[in-house]
Formats: C-alpha cells, structure tokens, sequence
C-alpha cells in the first residue's frame, strides 16, 4: 500500500501500511473508502444530485 509520513515532534517518519499501529491502518483505509464514496456519488455537470435529502439528514 505504500509509505505512509507519522510526524513526531515536526519530524517526518516514513513507515510501511504494515508498519503502522492498527488504530492509523484503520484510519488511513477509512480515509480510502470514504475518498472513493466521495468520487461515486458525485454527480457529473448538469446531472442530478444522487442522494437523497432524507439520506443527506
């Protein structure tokens, strides 16, 4: 999956995914899925809005 930058002290440590502790693996993959939500439901100029406002609520 890549390096991944933890800043300690404004100091930048580069670590594997496997690397991270699992509360930062579990973050940068919520991070993912919720960048891909984000690019499928949004809509193309001119096109209507995919969601709901009940779901929006």
């Amino acid at each position: 999956m890549g390096y991944y930058a933890i800043f300690i002290n404004d100091k930048a440590n580069f670590m594997s995914f496997n690397d991270l502790p699992k509360e930062q693996q579990i973050m940068v993959s919520m991070r993912k899925v919720l960048s891909n939500i984000i690019k499928e439901i949004t809509p193309e100029k001119g096109e209507p809005y995919p969601l709901s406002e009940q779901t929006v609520e």
